[in-house]
């Protein structure tokens, strides 16, 4: 919220608890579908984009500022105002209330503001609330650029005002428009915010290319903005400057801000974003295409002229991020858009640009020594907009703007149990998850019809994912949700003749159709059209008339001409000639040698050549009668009785082929002197010790040679080197190593070969070797809480000198053991039970009584059973 803070109620937040600003940075990453924060931090969704408002219409697009406004200072009742940077503007507000119950916000009411009596506005971007509880809205165009860009005329209700370009002043409570604030000038704005003395505002243009220039604007009267005195800055922006007063009186004046600044020689800055005010008393800014956040020191912000310090406070290089999976180096970039200080005093920055990042400068943050997180990053597409905070800064409110449209191919449940697609403009809060929904997650189970049976998939959520939804474990497979008589599948049998046999079966809650019954029958109706036929027979094709088939096939009647039921073997070859049935071999004997070439089955001669007599199969030239069989050849180009290869031929392949049996495994057939391979050892440092070795007919190259050498060498280029040795890390040279590592030389500094053993446990003190025992006495009477290992004390209460282990109370020196302690509430001195604790466990409780066994302790007169008897008529 743009309200200035309290030292003492920073003070107060970080002494109760955990605050929203504890977190551990997410891993930084490109952006995805999905909206990324920390695992300790949830959020729940207010409105998205089209949501129909109570009020009439539907929510518009490009949520901006997102303001929370407290009723009677609440940080559970209020109104949150919503800005939808459109053309034209609007402004949507909300009453919404925190359940304490449920830990959910609500929305009673929602309604769009109505801008006709200032004759519209534009381009709501950001702004503020006010410490009188209004609501400020920028307009980030004026009318001389929508003249320029569509011919819109400057003055439409001819009030010598230009319609667009201000800071329009709405009341939440009574949704009406105040007034268009004419007296904080005529500019692109962005955002403002307001001293605790109600009269004091800080603002800034946001042009990028000239006239990004900065003002203050001081108020006649508190809660009053409509007159005052309007100031430019100019100076450099890096050390002191002026606040140069310009003519802010007659509507003239006040059309003219900007080229009033320019004629004064205002700093421009390029693109002045938000403004806030620290709980140091320092202004800050925001600088969007400089990527850098500017703050300085207002000498008087009522009456002062002085500008003391501009100094750059974050930005512009990059900062080393501290995430679970480690630390990244991450460039800070353009684009730091909205800004707002939280409860502890961490500045949280949102960005639009980059991955739009949600960084948080933490308090204590330099320069020098730079203390940056980043906390989240929004989805695809989308900027995140509008910071404010609940008084008590439990809850941090902001937009989604501007997300890709196709984002809901994955959702997120938010702590209300909705599933969020951000595939539109959607607006949030967001809380420690203790703050904000249930912190359990359960498995929700979906039984729409409620008849104990659930369909898949279940879900984890904390909240219930919608009706018909479960937390009572059921058993999945309901076939169908919508009828609770049904919830499994059955076997139904296809019979349309009604012969007793089916064609086929399916799994289905209810009947497929006709002629399905659900009573058990055998699937084999071949016809399910004919009640006398219901099982295959098989028919054989015997076309000839010779008892011998083609062949068979199944089939509820005869498939046609031919076609016998009685069984044939079906073998015939010729179906056409009943005097041919069955395939003989004939074989390929061209050259009439006797030797075949190849051989086929067939009823008669395939053809010329083909015998049935042969002497055997493997002619290897049936063209020529003297040659039937292939011999081996071998290749022996260089003559040297050694051979490359060998190949079955009928005749010689060519030249240097013989068919005397010679060795196979000539190395180089162009060289008689070489023939085979020897091994290779490679010692290119000539230390008689090689890297590896190869088989080669001649030297591979530089370094090798062919005399045995041992293999092993790890440093061939170092002939004092061959082989490697084991070097210990002591890097704080106590002869204590933290590990080992086999190396030819040492690995770096810190490595020694000569240590006494190893495992140090910190190796940056030479005094520290090994882990010791320390016991938790917190209170001081030797009777520990519990122990742990470690090289030095763990913390306050450690000592490493006990008396036992097992102090039941360790805030107490008196107390260190349980005790008995007997329940006696009457004080008769007759117990009803005992139990052992450290301390007496309430009230009626003693350590004194003479037994246990009191079977009245209300009654100090009544301890024991006595016997009663039964005379009811006194005789």
């Amino acid at each position: 919220m743009k309200l200035n803070f309290i030292f003492f109620f920073l003070l107060t937040l970080s002494i109760n608890g955990q605050d929203i600003g504890d977190f551990i940075s997410i891993q930084p990453q490109v952006q995805s579908t999905d909206f990324i924060i920390p695992s300790s931090h949830t959020f729940q969704k207010i409105i998205i984009q089209d949501e129909p408002l109570t009020q009439g219409g539907n929510m518009p697009s490009t949520h901006d500022f997102t303001g929370y406004v407290p009723i009677n200072g609440s940080s559970e009742n209020g109104y949150l105002s919503i800005n939808s940077e459109t053309v034209p503007g609007a402004v949507s507000i909300l009453d919404i209330n925190f359940n304490a119950v449920s830990k959910l916000w609500n929305t009673t009411l929602s309604q769009a503001i109505d801008f006709s009596s200032v004759v519209g506005t534009i381009a709501n971007c950001s702004g503020t609330v006010t410490p009188w509880n209004t609501i400020i809205s920028c307009e980030e165009y004026t009318s001389i650029e929508l003249q320029a860009q569509i011919g819109t005329p400057l003055d439409l209700n001819g009030d010598g005002y230009h319609d667009m370009g201000w800071a329009v002043e709405i009341d939440p409570a009574s949704k009406i428009v105040i007034g268009k604030r004419w007296a904080l000038g005529n500019f692109k704005h962005e955002n403002l915010v307001i001293h605790q003395n109600q009269r004091t505002a800080y603002q800034g243009a946001d042009n990028v290319i000239g006239a990004g220039f900065l003002y203050k604007f001081v108020a006649d009267n508190p809660q009053d903005l409509s007159s005052g005195n309007l100031y430019v800055y100019t100076g450099p922006k890096s050390g002191n400057g002026n606040w140069v007063l310009l003519n802010n009186t007659t509507p003239e004046e006040r059309n003219t801000t900007e080229q009033q600044s320019y004629a004064v020689g205002a700093t421009n800055f390029e693109g002045i974003e938000d403004v806030e005010i620290g709980p140091d008393g320092l202004i800050y800014f925001a600088v969007k295409n400089e990527g850098i956040i500017y703050r300085f020191q207002d000498s008087d912000p009522i009456s002062g002229t002085a500008v003391n310090n501009m100094e750059i406070f974050v930005g512009n290089t990059s900062y080393e991020i501290e995430h679970a999976a480690g630390s990244s180096l991450v460039d800070w970039g353009f684009g730091i858009d909205n800004l707002a200080f939280d409860g502890v005093g961490n500045l949280w920055a949102f960005q639009d640009g980059g991955n739009n990042y949600i960084w948080v400068v933490k308090n204590g943050h330099t320069q020098a020594n730079p203390q940056v997180e980043i906390f989240g990053s929004t989805p695809l597409g989308a900027e995140p907009t509008g910071i404010t905070f609940s008084p008590d800064y439990r809850f941090l409110f902001m937009s989604i703007q501007h997300p890709f449209n196709n984002n809901d191919v994955t959702t997120q449940t938010d702590a209300a149990g909705n599933e969020i697609g951000f595939d539109k403009a959607t607006t949030l809060v967001i809380a420690l998850n203790g703050n904000l929904g249930s912190s359990t997650e359960s498995v929700w189970y979906l039984d729409a019809d409620g008849d104990g049976y659930a369909v898949e998939p279940t879900v984890i959520s904390v909240n219930s994912p919608g009706p018909g939804y479960t937390t009572t474990v059921l058993p999945i497979g309901d076939c169908d949700d919508a009828d609770a008589n049904v919830f499994e599948e059955t076997i139904w049998y296809l019979d349309a003749d009604g012969d007793g046999y089916a064609v086929s079966s399916m799994e289905s809650c209810t009947s497929p159709g006709n002629g399905y019954v659900n009573t058990v029958l055998p699937i084999s109706d071949c016809d399910d059209t004919d009640a006398n036929v219901y099982e295959e027979t098989t028919w054989y094709l015997d076309a000839d008339g010779d008892g011998y088939a083609v062949a068979a096939m199944e089939s509820c009647t005869s498939p046609g001409n031919g076609y016998v039921n009685a069984v044939l073997p079906t073998t015939d070859c010729n179906d056409n000639d009943a005097t041919v049935h069955e395939v003989s071999a004939w074989y390929l004997d061209a050259d009439g040698d006797g030797y075949a070439v190849s051989s086929t089955e067939n009823c008669t001669s395939p053809g010329s050549s083909y015998t049935q007599n042969i002497t055997d199969i493997g002619d290897c030239n049936d063209t020529d009668s003297s040659v039937f069989e292939e011999t081996t050849w071998y290749l022996d180009a260089d003559e040297d009785g050694y051979a490359v290869s060998s190949m079955e031929s009928c005749t010689s392949p060519g030249n240097g082929y013989l068919n005397t049996v010679l060795p196979i495994g000539d190395c180089d057939d162009t060289d008689a002197n070489v023939y085979e391979e020897s091994s290779w050892y490679l010692d290119a440092d000539g230390d008689g010790y090689a890297v590896s070795t190869l088989e080669s007919c001649t030297s591979p190259g530089n370094g090798y040679v062919n005399t045995v050498l041992t293999i092993g060498d790890c440093d061939y280029t170092d002939s004092s080197v061959f082989e490697e040795s084991i070097w210990y890390l002591d890097a704080d040279g106590d002869g204590y190593a933290v590990s080992s590592l086999e190396s030819c030389n040492s690995p770096g500094t810190g490595y020694t070969q000569s240590i006494t053993a190893i495992g140090d446990c910190d190796d940056s003190d030479s005094s520290v070797i090994e882990e010791t025992t320390w016991y938790l006495d917190a209170d001081g009477d030797g009777y520990a809480f519990s122990s742990m290992e470690s090289c030095t004390s763990p913390g306050s209460g450690y000592t490493q000198s006990i008396t036992a282990i097992g102090d039941c109370d360790d805030t107490d020196s008196s107390v260190f053991e349980e005790s008995t302690w007997y329940l006696d509430a009457d004080g008769d001195g007759y117990a009803v039970s005992s139990l052992e604790s450290c301390t007496s466990p309430g009230s009626g409780y003693t350590q004194n009584i003479t037994a246990i066994g009191d079977c009245d302790d209300t009654d100090a007169n009544v301890y024991e059973e006595s016997t009663w008897y039964l005379d009811a008529d006194g005789d």
